[in-house]
């Protein structure tokens, strides 16, 4: 019975994350989204999620701001980890650093260990296109990209996004369902509610000046829950 929960629970998070790699192509936004060229005067320092398996706090994701040359610096963790019987059975940490100029990624490097396996990719821009180096190999990629770190909500306008667990590219399309209330923090609000569509059942929820409320995904392992503590409301 330990086997089994820590398996479901592992094969939410591959299903989750690294499945975002074959998303879907059916469904469409109702309007343009402007980039996000100043993330702390939208967020302030500090952005900050408790992370949910059902009613279960398994771990926290945060993201730091810091105003950097002419850009920002985005440094974004995770630490996710599921005991039974009181011993670990699943264990992820996760961080990236990347540099953003005028709501566009320069570069970023990024760093996973999943129960004890350690992995690393580095990004670079190159003219119009992206150069992504992974431990065996090294990808070429179109611009723009946005890495799967939502703060930015500019990543709603973009068909493509870069998997920060695996380093990997995907095509991607989003569906607009529209504005619902929403608990948070600072009680209910009105935000706006998409869904990723395809092999990914995934939803966000941003309010009505951009900022990242609400993260959730399903699997057949169960659904895992990004809740905001710290989103500059």
């Amino acid at each position: 019975m330990t086997f089994n929960r820590a398996k479901l629970f592992r094969s939410l998070l591959i299903f989750g994350f690294v499945a975002t790699m074959s998303l879907g192509s059916t469904g469409s936004q109702s309007e343009p989204i402007h980039p996000l060229t100043d993330p702390i005067s939208l967020y302030g320092p500090t952005l900050e999620f408790e992370v949910l398996w059902g009613d279960k706090l398994i771990g926290h994701h945060k993201i730091t701001f810091q105003k950097d040359r002419d850009g920002f610096q985005v440094v974004a963790t995770t630490e996710m980890s599921i005991k039974v019987l009181f011993a670990t059975v699943f264990r992820l940490e996760q961080k990236s650093e990347a540099f953003w100029v005028d709501g566009s990624l320069r570069e970023m490097k990024a760093t996973t260990t999943m129960n004890g396996k350690e992995t690393n990719f580095e990004v670079q821009r190159d003219g119009d296109d992206f150069r992504i180096a992974k431990e065996d190999e090294i990808l070429l990629s179109e611009g723009p990209l946005f890495p799967s770190t939502h703060w930015n909500m500019s990543i709603l306008s973009s068909t493509r996004i870069l998997n920060t667990l695996t380093g990997e590219v995907g095509e991607v399309d989003v569906v607009d369902l529209g504005e619902v209330n929403i608990e948070t923090v600072r009680g209910t609000i009105l935000a706006h509610h998409f869904i990723y569509s395809g092999d990914l059942d995934a939803e966000v929820w941003y309010d009505e000046d951009g900022r990242w409320i609400s993260y959730k995904l399903s699997g057949r392992g169960g659904t895992v829950e990004y809740r905001c503590l710290i989103c500059g409301l």
